[in-house]
């Protein structure tokens, strides 16, 4: 609108002034330079019209029409820049937007392509500029991956056929051979423990690595009953074992964050102290597995007879093989350490069991750089080091004592035993039950495991879906004989 009316008035403009040169004579140079450019202006052609103008208010700085034309067209102008950048920058944002829907699809030519667009428009798009040298060096990569593939052809069918051949030959032969055993009464079945996963024969109850009891004597002591009630909570074995499950863990974070500063620190020997069940072995293990790689923790479940074959263990788990004829020391041990680049953190389990004898030992050991020992026992182990191994107790940084877990942590723990064997949160226990196994147990992990695992047994006997307090009563019941 604004437009048309300024068009109106610059042809009115430009017919005054020929009316008036008409009358008066020729028109002065200005005013043809005036002309040119309103006429130019008319038409469209912004950029002629302005050369004219200037050069109209070269001739005539004063000049008022050629002045408010001119100041006119840069407002035009200014306008359509401005539309033309809104523009360009919806369109940036178009094609960066399935650009970056085709990158995370893997469509790289699809994204190399839009990406090009943005920079056609942007040549300094920076996000654009980084997306296409990301594409280029991926294309880059699966061409070089895939030069192969041109050469496959007949020989890559003809190796396929034949890898086919001897995979029907490999199962022939399997099922050959079954079929043979099975004849002839042959049982080559293998078991695999779930505990320490080491390969046992099929009549093996008890695995002679780790203890743990394997194979279908262990499932002929759950009857018939137990497994329908277990599939009925979606249980693919019993949760509450006494089985130790470091990446189970729970509780004592106060406790767990000081032997950790204590470690990372390297200042010294530790001593964790607490009653049957509360979760030592547990703590040490998870330490086992959880230590930051670069420290190489050795953990013992109870304190060697002999120096030598505590030696030879640490040796064995740094991936050396020891053999009876050499006699190891504490140098040797100290040189593999350095190459490895780690420092060892021995986890002793059963410390009370130390005795005299080992403690010279032990303590030369502690006192090699690089060396931390984690100790744990029960509570009188603080009194016999204290007065029977004094020399090992004076080097002690850290002394703490595992007190039972609070009803949160308890919970928590029972959550991650359910889940672990395929259940939901606390179900089958109601929020009673949890507070009365809180109750006789006193916090105590392996009591809370074993009320547990009677109140699972007693739901069994009786038909029922849900575990109350009442079962709880019960279980405390079979726990106090």
């Amino acid at each position: 609108m604004a437009r048309t009316i300024q068009s109106i008035l610059i042809i009115a403009s430009v017919l005054f002034f020929s009316i008036q040169s008409a009358s008066f004579g020729k028109p002065t140079a200005a005013q043809e330079y005036f002309n040119k450019a309103a006429i130019q202006y008319i038409s469209g052609d912004l950029k002629g019209a302005l050369k004219n103008l200037s050069a109209t208010l070269k001739i005539d700085p004063k000049h008022k029409e050629a002045l408010e034309l001119k100041n006119s067209i840069l407002r035009e102008t200014n306008v359509v820049s401005i539309k033309t950048r809104v523009k360009e920058t919806e369109e940036i944002d178009k094609y960066l937007a399935e650009g970056k829907g085709a990158f995370q699809e893997a469509a790289l030519e699809k994204a190399l392509a839009a990406f090009t667009k943005i920079l056609e428009l942007d040549s300094e798009n920076n996000e654009a500029l980084s997306y296409v040298t990301m594409i280029q060096s991926k294309i880059k990569e699966q061409e070089a991956r895939s030069w192969w593939q041109p050469y496959i052809g007949v020989f890559g069918v003809t190796l396929l056929g034949g890898i086919a051949s001897v995979v029907f030959l490999v199962f022939l032969i399997i099922f050959i051979k079954g079929a043979i055993d099975k004849i002839f009464g042959r049982s080559t079945r293998k078991l695999v423990c779930f505990k320490c996963k080491a390969k046992l024969p099929a009549n093996e109850e008890f695995c002679p690595h780790c203890g743990a009891r394997v194979g279908l004597k262990m499932w002929q002591a759950v009857s018939e009953e137990q497994k329908i009630w277990y599939d009925k909570m979606g249980w693919h074995n019993n949760p509450f074992t006494l089985d130790c499950h470091p990446e189970l863990f729970t509780g004592y974070k106060k406790e767990v964050k000081q032997i950790l500063e204590k470690i990372s620190s390297r200042s010294g020997h530790i001593l964790v102290v607490g009653p049957l069940g509360s979760g030592k072995t547990t703590l040490l293990r998870w330490l086992g597995a959880y230590l930051p790689q670069a420290l190489h923790p050795v953990y013992l479940s109870r304190p060697p007879q002999e120096f030598s074959q505590l030696l030879k263990f640490i040796i064995s788990s740094m991936g050396h093989k020891t053999d009876d004829k050499t006699e190891y020391n504490i140098y040797y041990l100290d040189s593999l350490r350095k190459k490895m680049g780690k420092n060892l953190v021995l986890l002793l389990d059963e410390a009370h069991e130390f005795t005299a004898e080992m403690e010279h030992p032990l303590r030369t050991l502690g006192d090699m750089d690089n060396v931390i020992l984690v100790m744990a026992g029960l509570p009188e182990t603080v009194y016999k080091l204290k007065n029977e191994i004094k020399p090992l107790y004076e080097r002690l940084v850290l002394n703490i004592s595992l007190d039972n877990l609070d009803f949160d942590d308890l919970k928590t723990l029972l959550i991650a035993r359910v889940e672990d064997a395929g259940g939901k949160g606390t179900h089958p226990f109601t929020a009673s039950a949890l507070e009365k196994i809180f109750e006789v147990s006193m916090g105590n992990p392996r009591l809370s495991l074993e009320l547990c695992d009677m109140a699972v047994t007693q739901a069994i006997n009786q038909g029922e879906d849900n575990i109350n307090a009442s079962l709880i009563k019960k279980g405390e019941g079979l726990q106090s004989k």
